[in-house]
C-alpha cells in the first residue's frame, strides 16, 4: 500500500522552512505526536490524520487556536493505478493550540486528549 500522494506532498510543503512557518500561533502546520506515534497535518482548509485519512472542514482553519466540529473524514489507498476510497465516518474533533505551543487533540470525545508538537 502506497501513501496517499496529494496529502504527503501537502505536508512537503507545509513542512519546508520557511518565514510563514515560524512559531506559528494557530492550528496549522504538520504535527509530530509527542510519542512520535504518528504525524498529523492541519492545513486552513481540511486536516489529515496519518498518511492516509483526510477530513473536511467546515471553515478555514488558519488563524484558529481551537477548532471543535464534527467532521466526514475518508481513509484512502493506492492501489497502483488510482486512489479508492476505503472507508468513511464521522468524527468529533477537537484540536486546541496550548500555552507551551503544543497541540491538543481529542477525537470522540477521548478522555484523555493527545499532545503534539510541531514537526521539525
Amino acid at each position: 500500500m502506497r501513501p496517499f500522494p496529494e496529502l504527503l506532498l501537502a505536508g512537503a510543503i507545509l513542512a519546508s522552512p520557511g518565514p510563514a512557518m515560524a512559531h506559528q500561533a494557530d492550528v496549522t502546520g504538520v504535527w509530530c505526536a509527542d510519542d512520535d506515534s504518528g504525524v498529523l497535518f492541519v492545513d486552513p482548509d481540511g486536516i489529515g490524520l496519518g498518511e492516509h485519512t483526510v477530513c473536511d472542514v467546515d471553515r478555514s482553519l488558519e488563524g484558529l487556536a481551537e477548532y471543535s466540529a464534527e467532521l466526514s473524514c475518508s481513509s484512502f489507498y493506492y492501489d497502483g493505478a488510482k486512489m479508492i476510497e476505503a472507508f468513511s465516518r464521522t468524527i468529533d474533533l477537537e484540536i486546541r493550540l496550548l500555552d507551551d505551543g503544543r497541540l491538543s487533540l481529542s477525537i470522540d470525545n477521548e478522555t484523555e486528549p493527545s499532545l503534539w508538537r510541531r514537526c521539525k
